[in-house]
C-alpha cells in the first residue's frame, strides 16, 4: 500500500513535493474521495494511522489475491494483506462462497450459534497450546482481551509493550506510539 511519510530530517523537501506531485497526478479520485471523507469522518479516514498517508490517504475499490485496487484503477501488492487479517489474500472464491452462503441463512443472531463451537473446535485443535477460544471483533478487542488475560494469569498489573508499535486504539496500549504529526492532529484527545 502506500509507503510510511518520510519521519523528521529524512530525505529532502524537495524529493518529498516531488513523489507527492506523482501521487497526486496518478490518484486524483482519491483526492477527491478524501476531501469529501474530511465532512462526514473525523480526520477524514476511520483509522488514524491512515491519517499519515502522504499526500493523502488512497481510497481502495476492490482487491484479489494479493492485489488491491484503489478507485483510480492503478493496482498494488497489498504485501500487509490489510494489516495480517487477509492471510488467504483478498477475496479467495472458497471464502466469498462460505460468506455467502451463511449470509443466505443469517448475518447474526445476536445469541450462540453452531459455527462458534465448531470453528473454537477447528482452531484448538490446529493449535495445541490453546486450550479456549475467545473471539474478538476487531485487532484492538483482542490485545485489550489478551492483557486482561495476561494479568489475571500471573497476577501482575503491568505489561510490556514495544516502544513506537501500534497495538490498537485502547488509550493503555497507545502509549509510546510515535505518529507522524498528521496522525496526531487527527487524533486530538488521546493521551
Amino acid at each position: 500500500m502506500l509507503p510510511r511519510p518520510p519521519t523528521m530530517g529524512a530525505g529532502t523537501s524537495s524529493s518529498t513535493d516531488g513523489r507527492d506531485r506523482s501521487v497526486r497526478r496518478k490518484t486524483r479520485r482519491s483526492g477527491e474521495y478524501y476531501l469529501r471523507a474530511q465532512g462526514s469522518l473525523a480526520g477524514g479516514v476511520s483509522s488514524t494511522v491512515r491519517r499519515g498517508a502522504r499526500p493523502y490517504p488512497l481510497f481502495f475499490e476492490r482487491g484479489a489475491g494479493s492485489r488491491v485496487t484503489d478507485v483510480d484503477g492503478n493496482v498494488y501488492l497489498d504485501y500487509g494483506l490489510a494489516w495480517g487479517p487477509l492471510i488467504l489474500g483478498h477475496a479467495p472464491p472458497q471464502v466469498v462462497e462460505a460468506v455467502a452462503a451463511q449470509a443466505r441463512k443469517a448475518l447474526t443472531f445476536g445469541a450462540q450459534h453452531e459455527l462458534e463451537f465448531e470453528v473454537a473446535e477447528r482452531l484448538t485443535a490446529l493449535v495445541p497450546c490453546a486450550d479456549l477460544v475467545c473471539f474478538a471483533c476487531t485487532g484492538t478487542e483482542a490485545v485489550q482481551t489478551a492483557l486482561r488475560l495476561a494479568r489475571a494469569v500471573t497476577g501482575r498489573p503491568k505489561y510490556l509493550k514495544f516502544e513506537g508499535h501500534y497495538h490498537g486504539w485502547d488509550d493503555t496500549v497507545l502509549v509510546n506510539y510515535h505518529p507522524t504529526a498528521e496522525e496526531i492532529r487527527a487524533a486530538a484527545g488521546r493521551p
